[in-house]
């Protein structure tokens, strides 16, 4: 037919089940492929495939190269909110934490746990709730606020050596909070283990 695409299946598969196959020095199952065609073209701007545990780089492409990361940035929100704020405490919610484009259930002047923002940050990717959770941001007098979150976030990937990370709001919203598929690897493993 004229318009159609026919393709062959391919199967590619990065590691054997355990206990089959040669084994790597580290004891785990060596990649081996199943077929000898090349693996598929990827349309990614960047990518990196690699183990969290051992830190095996199985694929890279332009890993070192900053791009805008949206909604990865509430990862790290939600990491110096656990880290810094009771979970049980109130956070009000005002009509400066909506950003315009919102898809929440969360109301203008409504009151919420710490923890439900965060889930409604991390669950449905609210906007609102980030912004609500960085506005309602206290530590100190002098580490409070919007501002102060962000800083927090920006010394946290500090010092979790994402050199190439930045933020410039809790959201994701900003193209300004960029970072690279190598940081992100990394950030990956702080936030998963």
């Amino acid at each position: 037919k004229s318009g159609s695409i026919k393709s062959e299946p391919r199967i590619f598969v990065l590691s054997p089940p355990t206990g089959s196959g040669p084994k790597q020095s580290s004891g785990r199952p060596a990649l081996e492929a199943i077929s000898r065609e090349a693996p598929p073209a990827i349309g990614a701007r960047a990518a990196l495939l690699a183990d969290l545990l051992d830190g095996q780089k199985f694929f890279e492409f332009m890993p070192e190269k900053n791009w805008p990361i949206a909604s990865i940035t509430k990862l790290v929100s939600a990491a110096v909110t656990s880290r810094n704020m009771p979970m049980h405490s109130a956070a009000a919610v005002t009509k400066e934490d909506f950003t315009g484009n919102n898809l929440t259930t969360l109301k203008e002047s409504g009151i919420y746990t710490v923890s439900d923002l965060m889930l409604a940050m991390l669950i449905r990717s609210s906007n609102e709730a980030a912004e609500a959770l960085a506005r309602n941001f206290y530590v100190s007098a002098d580490r409070n606020g919007r501002g102060a979150f962000i800083r927090e976030m920006n010394l946290l990937a500090e010092s979790w050596g994402l050199g190439s990370t930045y933020f410039e709001d809790p959201t994701g919203l900003s193209p300004l909070n960029q970072s690279t598929v190598k940081d992100l690897a990394v950030l990956t493993k702080k936030i998963y283990f």
